[in-house]
């Protein structure tokens, strides 16, 4: 074998190497990952130091709805969603890709953005919270969230969060 064989060889395992390091090990607990199996996890297990604590799914769709436990400071995109658009309406957020990490994150989710809605008790006076935007209106903030809860279901039902604080507006 030549020297420029090995290093096609070489370039060509590399790439592959690497993209398979993102993954948890079939036997992580989640303690050092933000990535979970839906078939794997258990009630109690953290990931992205929240902690799971409710998991239904179904292998044959791939439905799964998991509920966590524990708060995360992320940054992001949030909007205002109109109370006549098709599916919801409230405060929306999306969340910033070097954020993604501190949130727990499905294996098996293919969705190419990573966003929820909030929750609140008294949801009329979210908006307020987030300097009554206009509906459509759309800001960055960095904000504390915390009962985290995916949603991957083949319905139009997003993830959802409880909004602890906002530490920043822009």
């Amino acid at each position: 074998m030549n020297f420029v064989s090995v290093l096609l060889a070489l370039f060509c395992l590399v790439p592959s190497m690497t993209s398979h390091q993102a993954l948890p090990s079939p036997g992580d607990t989640g303690t050092t990952t933000n990535v979970f199996y839906a078939d794997r996890a258990k009630i109690g297990d953290v990931y992205a130091g929240m902690t799971l604590t409710s998991l239904d799914y179904n292998l044959e769709t791939n439905d799964v709805t998991a509920q966590f436990t524990g708060e995360a400071t992320i940054t992001g995109t949030y909007e205002l969603i109109p109370e006549d658009h098709e599916f919801f309406s409230g405060v929306s957020f999306e969340v910033d890709s070097i954020s993604i990490p501190q949130l727990p994150v499905l294996a098996t989710d293919e969705r190419d953005k990573k966003w929820f809605i909030f929750v609140h008790e008294d949801d009329e006076s979210l908006p307020a919270l987030f300097g009554n935007p206009k509906p459509g209106a759309k800001g960055k903030a960095t904000i504390v969230i915390s009962d985290y809860r995916i949603n991957h279901l083949h319905k139009e039902i997003a993830d959802t969060a409880r909004l602890v604080k906002i530490i920043k507006l822009e």
